[in-house]
């Protein structure tokens, strides 16, 4: 997904995903897991071919859903 060239658009270079994100919505996570994904995204186009960790992206993930909590799976 990372490669997608609409996505790197919208998250890395536009920005524009952080005035469409819905943080009073209480069934909503206000934005956590949207956002550790466009840093993500950010980290990985700032340093192509070198190693990024994924860690807080994982750790946004499993805020959202407990099931993805701890390194079980």
């Amino acid at each position: 997904m990372v490669n997608l060239k609409p996505l790197f658009e919208y998250f890395v270079e536009s920005g524009l995903y952080l005035k469409q994100i819905n943080r009073t919505n209480f069934l909503g996570h206000s934005g956590v897991l949207v956002e550790a994904f466009a840093d993500l995204m950010k980290k990985m186009w700032q340093n192509p071919g070198g190693v990024t960790n994924p860690r807080d992206f994982k750790n946004a993930i499993a805020t959202c859903a407990e099931n993805f909590a701890g390194n079980d799976q």
